[in-house]
């Protein structure tokens, strides 16, 4: 996995993300996108398909936004 400078909530820190995080996080992402023939794709409008990239990008920034008590990014 990369590291994309993703740091833990200060109320966390130092602590490693747990499981439930881990699959909360994962269910909420495969809302967000599906992938069909090695493409991503907008789950609410699948005309639009994205790179790996683009979906690990958009998702950090996601990630933060709607789940600030697991992730936040540096300052």
């Amino acid at each position: 996995m990369q590291n994309h400078n993703i740091q833990i909530n200060d109320r966390r820190a130092n602590a490693a993300i747990n499981e439930e995080d881990v699959h909360r996080l994962a269910r909420a992402m495969s809302g967000w996108y599906v992938r069909m023939d090695g493409k991503y794709y907008d789950a609410s409008d699948p005309k639009n398909k994205y790179s790996r990239d683009d979906v690990q990008a958009a998702s950090t920034f996601r990630f933060q936004e709607d789940y600030p008590e697991i992730l936040s990014l540096p300052h």
